[in-house]
């Protein structure tokens, strides 16, 4: 039987209109992905929220919301820093899994970096280094997961 692969999305408290979740949602089902959604509040119940249900982690993580070179923030405060989400993270991560961030345009590289530094179960990590919009990020995302899971293009 083959393993039912779990994506979760991550979605920052007030950005909730920003994230598309619904269309990220639809297309991940299109490809018989299960998946979670979860809401960061900035408490400490957020690290809760990581946990996988699947015993074989989560193979697809997508954060939305706002962010920075420091963390995930809503309009007014930061919910998670980066450090603490990866190391939650990564215990909760298939192999090879994915991240695919729909904020932090401003720190791409630098979050890159820590996530791949803190985690060794990432294989590839996607987002924008400049400015897109909610549908931009949602259409970037469809085109990545169809040729990157039904394709299997390498990138370059």
């Amino acid at each position: 039987m083959a393993k039912i692969r779990t994506m979760l999305i991550l979605k920052a408290k007030d950005a909730i209109d920003e994230c598309e979740t619904d269309l990220i949602e639809r297309v991940a089902k299109m490809y018989e992905y299960n998946v979670q959604i979860e809401t960061l509040c900035g408490d400490a119940s957020d690290q809760s929220l990581l946990k996988s249900n699947d015993d074989s982690g989560w193979d697809l993580v997508y954060v939305c919301g706002h962010g920075n070179s420091e963390g995930i923030w809503d309009k007014e405060k930061m919910l998670m820093d980066w450090y603490t989400l990866s190391s939650t993270l990564c215990t909760e991560l298939a192999p090879n899994a994915w991240l695919f961030l729909s904020c932090c345009r401003g720190g791409l590289a630098k979050v890159s970096y820590e996530m791949f530094e803190m985690c060794r179960n990432l294989s590839y990590i996607f987002g924008s280094r400049w400015q897109a919009t909610p549908n931009q990020l949602a259409c970037a995302f469809h085109t990545i997961f169809h040729n990157f899971n039904n394709q299997q293009v390498e990138p370059m």
